[in-house]
């Protein structure tokens, strides 16, 4: 029994100072062992719970913290962790109540003020936010996060001498660190606000010299200045001195081919757009595409294979849905394809007061993990009844006004391009949404998507190759298409081509379907791609208005020609020009 005691006295002091020293993960290891010896301290519960958080396993830090809240509720770091857990569940109105109860008990704590600012800025309340995040380094004048929070509120404002200034006071960049500095020359960058990003790429590369995202940003923000071989130069340094970062790199590769395709070299473009994927792929193969997994265009070809025989009846029947309490007036879901103009869309559409949108969430990912993945899951969806049907709604609606507010009596539109793949799933969940189908060429969707960098996900590993890209464009359309042929739909397409040629009245034909009038404010999209957070690449581009990218894959028609038969069929049947 002494030893026993021992050990655990021992744990806690190596506990201690593991924690002082900065490991919380090792003390966290350290905890789980001194819980299993001795009394369930809440601090070491929460080293704990952390730990969880940072493995993915946040229904057990929930559960932890929950218990270890019910011995020592007046604890502020366990409400903290806590809140923290529930709001990586996307319970944001607990999390946010959570945080509440510890500034009632210590309104000096900066951490629940920080993370108090996080919900808030979730949830649009950008001006409550920024007050929590001065709370927060009003009462911890050091604390990182809310300096960088705060730092990226003032670029996002474009207040670049403030961010400057929040974002030295949260310090530079250790070695393969990224600085804030350099995430905020990120931000203006994708917002097209060229000058600023250099400046802040420079702020970035003073803290710290070897800081490689902002290396990118100097190379990128010499290109769009139309400094082509500075950028060259740049971007070429970063792959000769062993950049490694493969994100970087492979956008490295990208900016020299936009160089070389800028001056009509197509044919060093596209060796360097290749190279690019390859960098890509080769970092995330392993999480992606490894040995026994299922590529999520086997999984959306195995989709497409189903509905062209599964029983019409099964996929219809789905009553209620958009029926509750607090819905919006009108629900619609703005799908496609990545890179088919749904993001000018939604930018275009959102400028309408009668409109509030959601962009690129995927609130239902857990729900497709169950039906969408395994291969029976799709039979076992069909056969839900409603009480199971109405649950998943409720999860729907409930993560829905986390993400963008109240939502009653507004015309909602919950825009992610590849809910194509499980529109069938939608149309029985919701059956009285509308769908605004957006379509363009198929050849300039998939050389979009090839050439393009994304934030890796496993639908966008597929766009590592033009044949994996085709493969999954044409998955999803043939789901679109049997999906339209056997369930009542109330759909309309919406055609790039014809909206970039006709802006005013695609968009009124848009309106008329959505059963709205015209604003005016619908053409200020470029102002509000510059507002926002740029999260695709069509958002970047989206900052410098409007643009006709239409037929740019005939500059590389020989280089894709392992991919044109596959996508053959859906250019006659859209109706475009086959040469």
């Amino acid at each position: 029994m002494a030893d026993h005691n021992q050990r655990y006295a021992a744990l806690l002091k190596e506990i201690g100072s593991v924690a002082q020293a900065g490991d919380l993960l090792r003390a966290g290891a350290l905890a789980e062992e001194a819980l299993a010896r001795g009394p369930g301290q809440p601090w070491l519960v929460n080293l704990v719970a952390f730990r969880c958080l940072e493995s993915g396993e946040i229904e057990r830090a929930v559960d932890l913290l929950t218990r270890a809240r019910a011995q020592a509720p007046r604890d502020v770091f366990i409400l903290n962790g806590l809140g923290v857990a529930l709001k990586q569940q996307g319970r944001l109105p607990e999390a946010k109540e959570v945080f509440e109860v510890a500034l009632r008990l210590d309104s000096r704590f900066a951490p629940a003020h920080y993370n108090m600012g996080t919900i808030l800025e979730e949830q649009g309340e950008i001006e409550a936010a920024r007050a929590a995040y001065e709370q927060a380094i009003g009462f911890e004048p050091n604390h990182a996060g809310a300096l960088t929070a705060l730092s990226t509120l003032a670029a996002q404002r474009g207040d670049y001498e403030t961010a400057r200034v929040y974002g030295e006071r949260a310090g530079g960049s250790k070695p393969g660190e990224r600085s804030v500095a350099a995430g905020l020359a990120f931000l203006a960058w994708a917002r097209g606000e060229y000058g600023a990003a250099r400046a802040m790429a420079e702020v970035a590369l003073k803290q710290n010299p070897s800081d490689e995202l902002a290396r990118l940003m100097l190379a990128r923000a010499a290109f769009q200045a139309g400094q082509s071989g500075e950028a060259k130069e740049r971007a070429q340094g970063l792959l000769d001195t062993g950049c490694a970062d493969a994100d970087i790199r492979a956008n490295a590769h990208a900016l020299i081919a936009d160089i070389a395709d800028r001056a009509g070299d197509t044919k060093s473009a596209f060796a360097h757009y290749e190279t690019a994927k390859r960098e890509s792929a080769r970092e995330y193969a392993p999480k992606f595409a490894a040995t026994g997994l299922t590529r999520f265009v086997e999984r959306a070809e195995r989709a497409a294979e189903y509905f062209s025989r599964a029983p019409a009846e099964a996929w219809r029947a789905g009553a209620g849905g958009d029926s509750a309490p607090a819905a919006p007036r009108q629900h619609v879901f703005l799908m496609g394809f990545p890179r088919s103009g749904t993001t000018l869309l939604e930018r275009c559409l959102a400028g309408h007061p009668a409109i509030v949108s959601m962009e690129e969430r995927d609130v239902l990912a857990d729900l497709k993990g169950q039906y969408f993945d395994p291969p029976d899951g799709f039979e076992r969806f069909a056969a839900l009844g409603r009480e199971e049907l109405d649950r998943y709604r409720e999860d729907y609606w409930r993560a829905c006004r986390a993400a963008a507010g109240n939502l009653e009596d507004r015309i909602f539109i919950d825009k992610l391009p590849l809910n194509t793949v499980f529109m069938a799933g939608y149309a029985k969940l919701f059956p009285a949404a509308k769908i605004l189908f957006a379509l363009r060429d198929p050849r300039d969707v998939v050389f979009s998507c090839f050439h393009n960098q994304f934030a890796m996900s496993p639908a966008m590993f597929e766009f590592s190759t033009l044949e994996g890209s085709a493969r999954l464009y044409d998955a999803a359309m043939r789901i679109a298409a049997v999906c339209r042929t056997k369930l009542t739909l109330d759909l309309c397409e919406a055609r790039y081509e014809n909206l970039v040629r006709d802006f005013e009245g695609n968009l009124q034909s848009i309106c008329d379907f959505l059963g709205i009038e015209w604003h005016d404010k619908m053409r200020d999209f470029a102002a509000r791609a510059r507002a926002a957070v740029p999260n695709t690449p069509s958002a970047v581009q989206l900052t410098r208005g409007l643009y006709d990218g239409s037929g740019q894959w005939r500059r590389y028609a020989e280089q894709m020609a392992p991919a044109l038969p596959i996508l053959a069929p859906w250019v006659k049947r859209f109706g475009y020009p086959e040469i």
